[in-house]
């Protein structure tokens, strides 16, 4: 579905540097996340210098966020796709989108960086990046914690650890072999 308009939305927008914001979020946390998502795009572009020039064409213009206070709002713009999700990367659009009611500050944050890194990845490191690791990068994005100047990764959290042991108890991991050769379908 097509996102509507900033302003038949009614939303405020401002710019960051490598970022476009339509929000109708209070101004400190539409000042916060953005921050946080500049933050995250430098520590992108330095993990991933590897990949620099491959991104495509017009990769370097800004990407569009939109920072919804209502998850009837996110889904009116996203149209409707993925309603179970907390935000999207919808890549036509070259947009993120995002809802703060029902889940926080919090989660929203770890949301946006996930959701982030596949706008980064797709427009940055094109399409071949296989979808097992853009999921997996994403993930191991969304579960950072920023300190001072630094981005921390490789965190697990209790819970995630918790799953873990369970999924090997029951026999349910998949070696990394078959991983390596799933398509993106098989995925």
């Amino acid at each position: 579905g097509a996102m509507a308009k900033p302003a038949e939305q009614g939303l405020r927008t401002f710019s960051t540097e490598h970022y476009i914001i339509h929000t109708d979020l209070d101004d400190a946390l539409a000042r916060e996340l953005p921050d946080d998502l500049e933050f995250c795009f430098d520590e992108f572009s330095r993990r991933l210098v590897m990949f620099e020039g491959l991104g495509r064409p017009g990769s370097d213009d800004p990407f569009n966020v939109y920072l919804f206070r209502d998850h009837a709002d996110y889904l009116k713009h996203t149209g409707g796709e993925l309603p179970n999700s907390g935000g999207l990367y919808i890549n036509q659009k070259r947009a993120l989108a995002a809802y703060l009611e029902g889940q926080g500050r919090e989660q929203m944050r770890k949301t946006l960086r996930h959701e982030a890194f596949h706008q980064f990845a797709h427009e940055k490191v094109g399409p071949g990046l296989p979808v097992w690791l853009n999921e997996g990068l994403a993930q191991l994005f969304e579960e950072s914690l920023r300190l001072g100047d630094q981005l921390r990764v490789g965190l697990v959290p209790p819970d995630r650890l918790r799953q873990l042991k369970h999924d090997m108890a029951e026999g349910r991991l998949i070696d990394f072999e078959t991983i390596l050769k799933l398509t993106d379908v098989g995925w």
